[in-house]
């Protein structure tokens, strides 16, 4: 049996989310003819409440239980009703087999409950984590209290921890290390359904005509695109510093910021004018699925978030359109330096410069590994494989 453990299984949490990725991973097992059982709260992404009978997909497999105070929720600390836990051990107690339990919860009452679970059915029990991004540091006093209290026993509970990145494997390997656990980490990288992303060659085209008459964008321009949250911590001044860089070398570059305010936009607009580049930046707001002509008409997608976090979903959709990447080590992503097809770097404004050279200099070779490498170790297909022989069908 496979159980999935959340505080939250909203109908949407973002195109990339730890709720995206859960659903897909509950749908493998089911195609592999595996039990699948989904408890989780009644609350949405943004706190709001949700009836118990949300329809979903997944609706049949999915058992919603009440969160205590959504006023609690927004500071993180989920109070889920007793009968969740009740359920999770009824649900282990009565079920003749191995019983995989999986959640992204790196904090807080469901890990604990895990845990407590764990030594109830030792021998009956894995213990599967995702880190989805929740593994760095960030400071905080009741993180700090959590973590010495309880952080030690966790970790030596986990039995099978996923990783998307190098970074995260590292992290996980550094914990199980410092806490004695014998437990293992796969690299389970981020996947992306780029089947609906292949269409007609000359639609594109006439697309990528549109999209340069309405930015003003000429064809010996150089376009540069990030695709993403207007977010202090997404290092859009980075970028932006990347720009006048280039600029100043004598490179006709262009930068698109494509995506979603959080407060931060008029910072980075007054930051730009300073630098004198406004005419060379665009600022494109609230874009959904026309995101994908912007990663088309672009030479070069850009990511140096300032904190670790998990792969950028917008960096992989990026290859699947053909172009490749230049990211920071924060967002760090596999296969792209190994199969060409970008690069990660240790955030420093000349090497970041050199980079984005040796690809523009380089550019039909580039887009064409970028795209291999989409299809290659970033398709469902792949990474289901990789997901059920990391859990059930391969012995560590």
């Amino acid at each position: 049996m496979y159980i999935q453990l959340t505080c939250w299984y909203a109908p949407s949490y973002g195109f990339g989310g730890p709720v995206r990725l859960m659903e897909d991973y509950a749908k493998w097992c089911i195609e592999a003819g595996i039990k699948v059982k989904i408890l989780t709260g009644n609350v949405h992404h943004d706190y709001t409440r949700l009836p118990l009978n949300t329809s979903h997909p997944l609706k049949s497999f999915i058992y919603r239980f009440p969160v205590l105070g959504t006023s609690l929720a927004k500071r993180a600390l989920f109070l889920l009703s007793p009968r969740f836990f009740y359920a999770v051990f009824k649900s282990v107690f009565t079920h003749e087999g191995t019983v995989y339990i999986h959640t992204f919860e790196y904090r807080g009452l469901v890990p604990l409950g895990v845990v407590i679970i764990k030594k109830l059915f030792a021998q009956k029990v894995v213990f599967v984590h995702s880190a989805f991004g929740t593994l760095h540091y960030k400071k905080s006093r009741i993180r700090e209290l959590y973590d010495r209290i309880f952080l030690t026993d966790q970790i030596r509970a986990l039995d099978i921890s996923l990783a998307q990145n190098n970074h995260e494997k590292a992290v996980y390997r550094d914990l199980l290390s410092s806490c004695d656990s014998k437990g293992v980490v796969h690299l389970v990288p981020l996947h992306l359904d780029i089947s609906a992303k292949v269409g007609d060659c000359n639609y594109y085209k006439k697309i990528s005509v549109d999209l340069r008459k309405r930015h003003e964008l000429s064809q010996d321009n150089t376009i540069m695109l990030f695709l993403g949250r207007f977010h202090p911590e997404k290092g859009l001044y980075r970028v932006v510093d990347l720009l006048k860089s280039v600029s100043i070398s004598g490179i006709d570059a262009v930068l698109l910021l494509v995506g979603r305010d959080y407060g931060f936009q008029h910072k980075i607009e007054y930051y730009i004018s300073t630098l004198g580049l406004t005419s060379r930046v665009h600022i494109i707001t609230d874009v959904t699925a026309e995101r994908f002509d912007y990663y088309r008409i672009a030479d070069i997608f850009v990511g140096f978030p300032t904190i670790y976090e998990e792969t950028m979903l917008s960096a992989v959709e990026a290859l699947s359109c053909g172009t490749p990447v230049l990211l920071s080590r924060e967002a760090d992503m596999p296969f792209v330096e190994e199969e060409n097809a970008g690069f990660v770097i240790d955030f420093d404004i000349d090497l970041a410069k050199k980079r984005l050279m040796t690809i523009i200099e380089k550019q039909k070779f580039y887009e064409a590994n970028a795209l291999r490498v989409a299809n290659t170790y970033y398709s469902p297909s792949t990474i289901k494989e990789i997901f059920l022989n990391s859990l059930f069908f391969k012995k560590s």
